[in-house]
């Protein structure tokens, strides 16, 4: 309740002083900018209208080009993936780690070519990928790292948050995540040019008083197209949310562990494991293997909701099998693995 009331407060403040767009001023936006890239470490953040703008512009950022590679998992939500395609470039699907859910580097590392740009690491249902590996391998091979860390605020890596490992790391801020202004995202970076070659992509209005690199002052009066600002009463909605993470996380751990202390009597379910020197981010979902008779899996998901459990299919489907990417490959491990989860919604 206390949420609800700071919420209608600064959305009625910014609605009595007309501040509805961003040709209103930056305010709220530069705030949660300011106070986002300090929660992750980093130099520059910048706010966008969703997490796939906010990805969009990573990319953009990274100059990728038309016959790059980029190395990607399947198992994830298809927004990390589809604006690659809008740039030319070529998505490289990888398999997964069958423990973790996440990007196996073992994988990764069979597939990178000549042509491989970079590899995007999403961070997922909360759970942290190989980051000892995957620096390695960027490091080993002069690769791009970008992170999506939309299913993982506050997770960490040797006791640093997610985020501030990659070239450029992009949040989603939609409205199941943790961090949530409904609709709304951004990216995080140290480097420079990649900040203001994603301003200049979806930000023109700010270009004149930001942009401060040669080759792009050109392009001040017209960015590359696209409108990707965030509405500021989105942010105010993300600001209060950031704000109060902490407390959520708290919630949100003690409810995973009642529902995992409940799960661990029956034989049937496994868990989804964790790399050393990380720690879970604030996710309201988890997943669990079904690791009985398939014929047994619905039944035992009808099972679970009847004691309160809001379990279900795994609800993301495997990118490599859809039509639009015209894969013809197949990933034994992240099929098999896909096949057995379930999903529960804390």
């Amino acid at each position: 309740m206390r949420k609800l009331i700071r919420n209608i407060f600064d959305v009625s403040k910014l609605l009595w002083k007309n501040q509805i767009s961003i040709t209103d001023g930056l305010g709220v936006i530069n705030e949660f900018e300011s106070e986002f890239k300090k929660f992750v470490g980093t130099k520059y953040a910048l706010a966008t209208n969703n997490g796939t703008s906010a990805l969009h512009s990573a990319y953009f950022g990274l100059d990728l080009k038309k016959g790059d590679e980029v190395i990607v998992p399947s198992y994830t939500w298809h927004a990390t993936v589809m604006p690659l395609l809008t740039l030319g470039v070529k998505p490289i699907f990888a398999e997964i780690d069958k423990n973790t859910l996440t990007l196996d580097p073992k994988d990764v590392e069979k597939k990178i070519t000549k042509k491989t740009k970079a590899i995007v690491l999403v961070h997922l249902h909360g759970n942290v990928c190989d980051m000892k590996s995957f620096l390695n391998l960027k490091n080993e091979h002069n690769l791009f790292l970008i992170e999506d860390c939309s299913h993982a605020f506050g997770a960490k890596y040797n006791k640093k948050i997610v985020g501030s490992f990659g070239d450029v790391s992009c949040f989603s801020l939609q409205g199941a995540k943790a961090v949530s202004g409904g609709e709304a995202g951004i990216l995080v970076t140290n480097n420079k040019e990649i900040y203001e070659r994603a301003l200049l992509f979806g930000h023109q209005s700010r270009a004149s008083k930001e942009i401060t690199i040669d080759y792009l002052k050109p392009y001040i009066k017209t960015g590359f197209g696209f409108k990707y600002r965030p509405h500021p009463l989105a942010i105010v909605l993300a600001l209060n949310s950031l704000r109060s993470l902490e407390i959520r996380k708290k919630r949100i751990k003690k409810k995973i562990n009642l529902i995992n202390n409940f799960l661990s009597k029956y034989k049937e379910v496994g868990f989804v494991k964790s790399y050393p020197k990380t720690e879970r981010g604030v996710n309201e979902s988890l997943r669990i293997f079904f690791e009985g008779n398939m014929g047994d899996k619905q039944r035992f998901i009808n099972f679970l909701k009847k004691r309160g459990i809001k379990a279900k299919e795994e609800s993301s489907g495997l990118l490599h099998t859809r039509q639009i990417f015209h894969e013809s490959i197949k990933l034994p491990i992240t099929e098999k693995i896909h096949n057995i989860i379930i999903e529960i919604i804390i």
